[in-house]
């Protein structure tokens, strides 16, 4: 959980560089919630967009593997298998 928390604010600041692209450059965890209601109009804006043009699951995954983030996270998921292997084969070597 502590992976997708800093990935995901890392792909926020990847995208105001102008290093991902998306419709809107905004953080999908809201570290503030439920304090700061501000984001109220712009979340009723996002459901009704999604009501009225329904996206598949094909669709988002399609966007996502398309993504900066999809290589990050596989690359944070490869290096912790590395790890995890690594310990693994390392203690049954003793």
């Amino acid at each position: 959980m502590l992976s997708h928390l800093v990935i995901d604010d890392f792909n926020y600041f990847l995208g105001l560089l102008g290093l991902d692209h998306g419709d809107t450059v905004l953080p999908q965890i809201q570290w503030e919630y439920p304090f700061n209601f501000g984001r109220k109009k712009t979340l009723l804006e996002a459901v009704e967009y999604y009501r009225q043009n329904p996206t598949s699951n094909s669709d988002v995954l399609q966007i996502y593997a398309k993504s900066k983030l999809f290589i990050i996270e596989g690359f944070t998921v490869l290096l912790a298998l590395f790890v995890y292997l690594k310990q693994t084969l390392f203690n049954k070597q003793k």
